[in-house]
């Protein structure tokens, strides 16, 4: 038997003829195609050169690779180890306390390989399944291999391509990164890395399982099964589609809408036909009009209400205003039409009292009052000049202050009897 280090000279000599002018070639390392003269030659004399496999198939320097690490006594990954890892720690830096340098050494060149030629998947048909499922037993399986242990060293091979292939991503995309961006950016180092779990590795595998599929249906598909179906075309005898039942519907132009049923009929154009049937809302010319932003704002509604309290109050003031010309300017009165023009408001109020039942409220202070009330008449000029000034709401406002001065006083003494 040889040794590891025999081994490892010669998977590094096949190597490096692959990556020369068999990345491309299809289905490498899947097609087994051994060669007795190179067996012999490395078996027997455990003598190999590159220039041995210059001419030689490259699928057969691929099946001498992989006879090479499979048939060495010293295994990479040795059997004690299979006892300790599983799915989630086998990763290389988790490899690395278990096995020697130099199979952690060739393990790394055997994933930097496989990474290389998972980059032509679309030319050799090589993904990482299909990697990890040809390298997986001859790489990391014991030598007493059982079947299960080798479907489990397929996918702890394809898990490790693939967490390669992520580092060598890294350490490409640091390279290409300027001085500057290197102090910003920087790439996490191999260990920092998140192992892949047995959920993403189960679809992964899952969508390799349907690619493989539709691949092979696509190749098995049959023209002729359609055959059938185009003779009765051409021949006019295939069977006609079943006609639908026509669904209810009405028109959009139609105006009455009584006959249609509302169940079976599209609501949407229902409100249609039936706001157009509507007649039409005149529009008056000032559409704000009765909108309450839009009105006069100077009349309040507590002036609105107070004018029409003291309408009442209305004959006086417009009598009043007779004694003004149209500048504001008094019109000249002799003493005695003043006089008896204080002695009708007199009357007016003594009438007004009366009728209400207060008459009493005059027997002690009634000359009092008229002194008030002459004296009240002496100063309207004055107010009259400060009405013409003042706007008509102010006005109306000045008109119930003298009214009130003018008219009754509640009495003090309620005890005296009337006078009739």
């Amino acid at each position: 038997m040889y040794s590891f280090d025999f081994a490892a000279q010669v998977t590094r000599i096949c190597m490096d003829e692959i990556r020369r002018r068999g990345l491309e070639e299809r289905k490498i390392l899947r097609k087994s195609a051994p060669n007795g003269v190179l067996l012999l030659k490395v078996f027997r004399q455990q003598h190999c050169t590159p220039d041995d496999l210059t001419h030689v198939s490259i699928h057969s320097v691929a099946t001498l690779m992989q006879d090479t690490l499979w048939c060495c006594q010293e295994r990479i990954v040795p059997k004690k180890v299979w006892r300790v890892i599983n799915y989630e720690t086998c990763t290389l830096p988790s490899l690395s306390r278990y096995i020697s340098k130099k199979g952690e050494e060739l393990l790394a060149e055997i994933l930097d390989f496989l990474v290389e030629l998972m980059r032509h998947k679309d030319m050799n048909l090589m993904d990482a399944y299909h990697l990890g499922e040809a390298m997986g037993k001859v790489t990391l399986g014991p030598a007493d291999c059982d079947p299960i242990i080798a479907e489990k060293a397929g996918h702890f091979l394809t898990r490790m391509i693939i967490e390669h292939s992520k580092m060598i991503h890294c350490e490409h995309k640091k390279l290409c990164l300027t001085r500057e961006d290197a102090e910003v950016e920087k790439c996490h180092p191999y260990y920092e890395y998140q192992p892949m779990s047995k959920t993403e590795a189960a679809r992964a595998k899952a969508k390799s399982y349907n690619r493989i599929i539709r691949r092979i249906r696509r190749l098995n598909s049959d023209w002729a099964s359609n055959t059938a179906g185009l003779r009765a075309m051409l021949d006019d005898e295939y069977e006609p589609e079943p006609v639908q039942p026509e669904e209810p519907w009405i028109s959009i132009f139609c105006t009455q809408l009584q006959q249609y049923d509302a169940a079976t009929t599209s609501p949407i154009l229902y409100r249609i036909m039936a706001e157009a049937s509507k007649p039409k809302i005149p529009i008056p010319a000032d559409p704000f009009a009765s909108s309450y932003l839009f009105r006069d704002t100077r009349k309040q509604g507590v002036e609105a209400q107070i004018s029409h309290a003291f309408s009442e109050f209305m004959p006086l003031c417009t009598l009043s205003y007779d004694f003004y010309e149209k500048d504001g300017k008094p019109v000249p009165m002799s003493h005695l039409k003043k006089i008896n023009h204080s002695l009708s408001h007199m009357k007016l109020n003594l009438r007004k009292h009366r009728s209400q039942g207060f008459d009493s409220e005059f027997s002690n202070e009634e000359t009092l009052r008229e002194d008030d009330y002459m004296t009240v008449n002496e100063t309207d000029s004055h107010i009259f000049t400060e009405y013409q000034k003042v706007p008509k709401h102010k006005q109306m406002k000045s008109m119930m202050r003298k009214v009130i001065k003018m008219g009754a006083i509640a009495p003090k003494n309620k005890t005296t009897n009337p006078i009739y």
